[in-house]
C-alpha cells in the first residue's frame, strides 16, 4: 500500500514556513494539487511528505467531503443572493427535503449555507458521480509537533523579533504597493497588522503587540482543533531526543506492515 507522511501541529513548533499567496486557493485547490504531486511522488518510488499546519486542509486530502470538488456557480450565486432566508429555505426544500432536513438549525437559518446547499443539490443533479481520486488510500502516518503554551508563545516572540530583523516591515510596504490592502493582506496574520502603522495611526510597537496577540490566539485555535483529531502521534518538540524519536517511530511504519498505535511523546 502507498504511504504518505505527514508533520502538523501549531504555529511556532518548528514546522516549515509556508509562503503567502496572491491567487485564490481553497481546501479543493489544495487537495487536487497535493494529491497529483503525491501520486508523482508513489510512482518515482518515494515516500511524500506533507507538512503544514492548516488541519482542515490536511483531514480534507485524507477524506475530502463528497462536496469538495464543487465549484461555485457564480451566476446561480448571483440570482439566490435576490432571495432572503425563507425563500432559500422554500426553495431548498422543494430542491432536496432531506439535504435541508440534514442541516443543523443555524445552518438552516444561515443564507451562505442556504445557498451553497443548493447548488450542490443542483450539481449533483446536472452531473454524474465523479470517480475523483477514487484509488487515493493512502496508509498516512500522522505526526504531531507540540509543546506547553508557556513554549509556544516564547517561540512566537522570538519568531516575530527574528521576522522583523528579516526586513517584514519593507516586504509588507512592498506588497502593499503592488496588490493594495484589499488583497489576502487584509486578513493575513503578520500582514493585516501593519496597516494601521502605514496610516500614521500606531507605533510599531503597537503592530508588535496586536501581531502577537494574533500568532497565540490562532496557535490555541489551532491546538483545540487538533486534539480533536483522532490518529496523531504527538511529539514535544522541547525533548532532547524528539528529532530521534520520530525518525525511529518513522522507520517501524515505513518498513513494517502494521500502524503504531498514536500516543503523546515526551
Amino acid at each position: 500500500m502507498n504511504k504518505l507522511l505527514i508533520i502538523s501541529g501549531p504555529t511556532a513548533t518548528g514546522k516549515t514556513k509556508l509562503a503567502l499567496h496572491f491567487e485564490e486557493w481553497s481546501a479543493a485547490h489544495f487537495v487536487k494539487m497535493a494529491r497529483t504531486e503525491i501520486t508523482n511522488i508513489w510512482q518515482r518510488k518515494k515516500l511524500p511528505i506533507v507538512v503544514g499546519g492548516t488541519g482542515l486542509y490536511i483531514k480534507n486530502l485524507l477524506h475530502p467531503p463528497t462536496t469538495l470538488f464543487i465549484s461555485p456557480d457564480k451566476k446561480l450565486r448571483r440570482q439566490l443572493e435576490q432571495l432572503n432566508m425563507p425563500q432559500l429555505q422554500n426553495k431548498l426544500r422543494r430542491m432536496s427535503p432531506r439535504r435541508f432536513s440534514d442541516m443543523n438549525e443555524s445552518d438552516q437559518k444561515n443564507p451562505r449555507r442556504l445557498i451553497r446547499a443548493i447548488e450542490v443539490v443542483k450539481f449533483a443533479k446536472l452531473h454524474q458521480p465523479s470517480e475523483g481520486f477514487a484509488n487515493f488510500r493512502p496508509a498516512a502516518l500522522h505526526i504531531g509537533l507540540t509543546s506547553s503554551i508557556k513554549e509556544i508563545d516564547r517561540r512566537i516572540k522570538n519568531r516575530i523579533a527574528n521576522r522583523l530583523k528579516q526586513g517584514l516591515k519593507q516586504e509588507v510596504k512592498t506588497l502593499v504597493k503592488k496588490y493594495g490592502w484589499d488583497s489576502v493582506l487584509s486578513t493575513t496574520i503578520a500582514y493585516q497588522e501593519w496597516y494601521p502603522y502605514f496610516e500614521n495611526k500606531v507605533q510599531l510597537e503597537k503592530v508588535i503587540e496586536t501581531w502577537t496577540i494574533h500568532e497565540k490566539q490562532y496557535a490555541r485555535r489551532q491546538l483545540t482543533w487538533f486534539k480533536k483529531q483522532p490518529n496523531i502521534h504527538w511529539f514535544d518538540v522541547t525533548a532532547s531526543d524528539f528529532p530521534n524519536n520520530i525518525v525511529s517511530l518513522v522507520k517501524q511504519w515505513y518498513y513494517q506492515q502494521y500502524a503504531p498505535r498514536p500516543k503523546i511523546y515526551h
